[in-house]
């Protein structure tokens, strides 16, 4: 395999530098219209990888979809790849849609890399659900057809894995010995956007025309098997009393089997479906909430959590492996699936301004630990590892 890495040189023009100049491919097709914690990722690279590395050169490849440019780097080329991120097209015949030839690095950003891969691949794996909980995975049955398969042929490939949570690493681990010594740790972080509001009462009125009501109980992200919203509603239904609302910011769905389900509960009147907000008003929306519920099952690290604990928001969630690593002692933990742990902890904090005060501070201090510009220097770490060492 033939490396195009070479050294750049000091500013003289005698020596070499410290640092090899790489050319890298990132695999950018979850960038568009459509919001997800995968997009934000992928974003949060974009915006710091080519500032971090302006020796390197960075090619993007773009959903046609994609408001473009992704970024105006000097440093970067943009490449649209007319198929969708996770279709057998991608997996098997990748080299059709783009160019591989200069690349020292491929980085597939979403839990896949192309077969036959001619340059070393950093492979970002999000979670294990394809290979831990396919009954979890709602994908459609055809992607579950192959992408399991897809998913362990990338680990097993990648010259390097990155995962966000060191639980994720154990399981991997667990799953596929012989990575252990290709993954390395790099969490995930929230946006500088996601603060604390610098005026609450205007950030209660910004958030009260949009829900109503205060105080209220958030939910975000998209309603499916692993996120369990459903939880959420029976847990607010039964133990949180009038007048709290519950706001659930559905990103991917309409909600209605929810809305369903409020309305046997006999809670319609207080429940608010948002189908999707700007990101101004998202940060409002956890500015000024009382409380963020995650109910989740499953998680691959649980990017709301933290975006709520950067805007002072605490936090209940399900104690997970991973939420447990993310939160901390930053919020409270339920058993996952405990109904009725959810909707206790929910009254507690509703009821309680210092318990809320007391995990707004420490949801803080946890947040402040986690950054994107570290996400993108450690990933740039990755990358120079890749292209330098080659595995079999």
């Amino acid at each position: 395999m033939q490396c195009n890495m070479h050294s750049a040189t000091d500013a003289t023009g005698e020596g070499p530098a410290r640092q090899q100049v790489m050319q890298v491919g990132i695999d950018c097709r979850y960038l568009r219209s459509r919001p997800s914690g995968i997009g934000t990722y992928v974003q949060a690279l974009v915006d710091r990888l080519p500032g971090a590395a302006p020796s390197d050169a960075f090619v993007l490849w773009a959903h046609a979809s994609a408001r473009r440019p992704l970024s105006r780097a000097p440093n970067v080329r943009e490449v649209t790849v007319g198929v969708e991120p996770n279709s057998l097209w991608t997996i098997l015949f990748a080299d059709r849609y783009a160019s591989f030839g200069s690349l020292d690095v491929f980085h597939g950003a979403h839990n896949l890399l192309p077969y036959g891969l001619p340059c070393p691949g950093v492979l970002t794996l999000h979670d294990l659900l394809p290979l831990d909980r396919p009954d979890l995975d709602d994908r459609g049955y055809v992607k579950s057809l192959y992408y399991p398969r897809a998913v362990r042929h990338s680990v097993r490939h990648a010259a390097r894995v990155i995962v966000t949570t060191a639980a994720t690493a154990e399981r991997l681990r667990a799953v596929e010995p012989a990575v252990a010594a290709r993954t390395r740790v790099v969490p995930l972080a929230a946006d500088p956007a996601f603060r604390v509001a610098p005026d609450p009462d205007a950030a209660r009125a910004r958030a009260a025309a949009l829900v109503g009501v205060d105080p209220f109980v958030l939910v975000v992200g998209r309603h499916g098997l692993v996120k369990r919203h459903e939880l959420a509603v029976h847990a607010f239904a039964v133990h949180v009393p009038r007048p709290a609302r519950l706001v659930v910011v559905e990103r991917q769905s309409s909600g209605q089997r929810l809305a369903a389900l409020a309305r046997r509960l006999g809670v319609a009147d207080r429940v608010v479906w948002i189908p999707h907000v700007e990101l101004p008003d998202l940060v409002g929306l956890f500015q000024a909430a009382a409380v963020l519920l995650q109910p989740s099952i499953y998680e691959g690290f649980g990017l709301p959590v933290v975006e709520a604990m950067a805007c002072g928001c605490p936090v209940v969630a399900s104690d997970l492996p991973t939420l447990r690593e993310v939160v901390g002692d930053a919020g409270l933990l339920v058993p996952a699936g405990d109904v009725d742990g959810y909707g206790r902890a929910l009254a507690t904090l509703i009821r309680s301004p210092a318990r809320r005060a007391e995990a707004a501070a420490r949801g803080l201090r946890r947040a402040a630990d986690l950054s994107w510009d570290r996400c993108a220097r450690d990933t740039l770490a990755v990358y120079r590892e890749a292209a330098e060492r080659q595995f079999g």
